[in-house]
């Protein structure tokens, strides 16, 4: 099974790469720069809390850009299990065959109608109000984006590292500017400055059922609103208007202890 799973990473990871070659140039300036630190942080093995010089940041996005351009007419590979193919997007497929073994895949469509993919280890699966949640741990493969939380059908999608890593961003960000603000009281009720691990293990951890649960009402929104909802998000999509949209329907609350 590790040779197998070896040959899937590669294969994910490449239609990852798919992706990002060919819709990374969607971000702002500021936005695109502060998720490709974090993806060279994710590439290279780092601690969340480790340090990184512009140079080394700065020739990792070089060398990730010029990989890219040679990807940008690329195809999506077939993801292949014990021989046979199945197209990316067919998560459900994919996992009838991973999650008996331990792993969870996703592939879908995301913010801009970007498609994202991922491979992960299972941490687990459980029945919740109607859906099964997976929640994915050590990522072993994913895109720029990397979103934390996703639904399809009765599947909602939990990624604890990706939530984890978006988090610790945000707690970044504060301490950059450290305003007296929502996160500055939700800050307080973890020790970031005495434990920055456990503090960050602490709030990943508190923050899970609200994703999920945040998961399950968009999907019920959407149930209800009918064809309306995925019709207004396909006539504004990849452009600035989606990002507003999604913002006030997708949006995760950090909430203390």
């Amino acid at each position: 099974m590790q040779f197998k799973l070896c040959s899937l990473v590669t294969a994910v990871q490449r239609n990852c790469d798919v992706s990002d070659a060919q819709f990374a140039g969607d971000y702002t300036l500021c936005v695109y720069l502060l998720k490709m630190r974090e993806f060279c942080r994710w590439s290279k093995g780092l601690p969340l809390g480790d340090s990184m010089s512009s140079g080394e940041v700065g020739l990792w996005v070089d060398q990730r850009e010029a990989y890219w351009e040679g990807l940008l007419d690329q195809d999506y590979l077939p993801v292949t299990i014990d021989g046979v193919d199945y197209p990316p997007l067919e998560s459900e497929a994919i996992n009838a065959q991973l999650l008996p073994q331990g792993y969870v895949y996703g592939g879908g469509l995301g913010r801009f109608s970007k498609p994202y993919f991922f491979l992960a280890e299972l941490l687990s699966q459980e029945p919740l109000q109607g859906y099964t949640a997976l929640v994915a741990g050590r990522e072993y493969a994913r895109e720029l984006a990397a979103p934390p939380a996703m639904a399809q059908g009765t599947n909602i999608y939990i990624r604890r590292e990706s939530l984890r890593r978006m988090l610790w961003e945000k707690v970044e960000e504060w301490r950059w500017r450290k305003r007296e603000n929502a996160m500055a009281r939700a800050i307080g009720c973890y020790s970031f400055d005495h434990d920055l691990e456990q503090a960050l293990e602490c709030m990943t951890q508190n923050e899970l059922e609200t994703v999920i649960l945040h998961e399950i009402g968009e999907v019920v929104a959407g149930e209800l609103l009918g064809n309306t909802w995925n019709e207004m998000l396909l006539t504004v999509s990849r452009t600035r208007r989606y990002l507003t949209t999604r913002t006030r329907h997708h949006c995760i609350f950090i909430s203390p202890i």
